[in-house]
């Protein structure tokens, strides 16, 4: 499986990770991928004997970019899971590839279905009980020189007699292999600005399928937007004007953070590749959270 072949971002500034601050529960809910060809990826990438089981690695991004500093933090980590072994013989033998030396740190996350085999990154995992049958046994982080970007993100903010206007400009790597799917857009809204009154002005979508639909939550005060499936070389537009809660103008350094979320299924962030016996199953997928503040 090829990794994503990334945009970079520059090699000045970097500092180091932050937390995603964004409640985990203010997400909407995506219904289950069935039907398109890039959606069944999601499934299998490569099917062959349903009695051998399943092995996924699935990697996530964590970035955050401050726009005053022109500074972003980036961290890729990585896990692994296997279950839905059929035969007696419920163990897997797997070797992590890592031809660039992204990986970091390899940890067990299961001392009972996890046994290091010899030198390298390679190991024999066992089948875990069922209710934990999702649950990751391997973890891996990738070191600071691993930062790639599928998509570009970029976020603007004026505001005009007591009214803010954000807009939010979306670029698809041109580079990826796979579309981008289940993108979400959430924009934190500062006390003192009727969320409740946004109004999305323009909306301009290329080289992609869906409708960008808005949302507003009172009681986390976080706008949303969900997208729809993102090509490779996609473009997204939007202008959303917010009024204030009084006819004064706010303060200039009146924030809205936003937090950029997406998944991609088929491919990696990283060049790291799974050695496993050529009958098995395999399944690969990554997410991404920006953030931008």
């Amino acid at each position: 499986m090829e990794a994503f072949d990334p945009f970079n971002f520059e090699s000045e500034g970097f500092v180091e990770s932050v937390a995603v601050d964004f409640p985990v529960d203010c997400f909407p809910d995506f219904p289950e991928i069935v039907a398109t060809a890039t959606e069944q990826h999601a499934q299998l990438d490569e099917v062959h004997d349903s009695d051998l089981g399943t092995i996924e690695i699935s990697e996530e991004l964590t970035a955050t970019y401050y726009t005053q500093l022109r500074q972003c933090s980036v961290k890729v980590t990585g896990t692994i899971s296997a279950g839905g072994r059929n035969r007696s013989e419920k163990s897997w033998d797997i070797s992590l590839l890592d031809p660039k030396q992204q990986i970091d740190e390899i940890k067990s996350k299961s001392t009972d279905c996890v046994t290091a085999l010899g030198g390298g990154n390679s190991f024999r995992l066992k089948e875990q009980h069922a209710h934990k049958r999702n649950s990751p046994l391997l973890e891996y982080s990738c070191g600071s020189s691993l930062r790639p970007v599928p998509m570009l993100c970029t976020k603007t903010e004026i505001i005009e007699k007591g009214m803010h206007h954000i807009g939010v400009a979306l670029r698809v790597n041109p580079r990826n292999k796979n579309p981008l799917v289940n993108g979400v857009i959430l924009v934190s809204v500062p006390e003192g600005v009727m969320g409740e009154k946004a109004k999305v002005l323009s909306v301009g979508i290329s080289i992609g399928k869906g409708e960008v639909e808005s949302s507003w939550n009172g009681v986390t005060r976080i706008l949303c937007w969900t997208l729809g499936e993102l090509y490779s070389g996609a473009t997204v537009e939007f202008d959303v004007q917010v009024p204030a809660a009084t006819s004064e103008d706010e303060p200039a350094d009146l924030a809205f953070p936003i937090l950029l979320r997406y998944d991609s299924y088929g491919c990696l962030l990283s060049d790291v590749k799974l050695n496993v016996d050529s009958k098995t199953n395999t399944s690969h997928k990554f997410r991404v959270y920006h953030r931008e503040v």
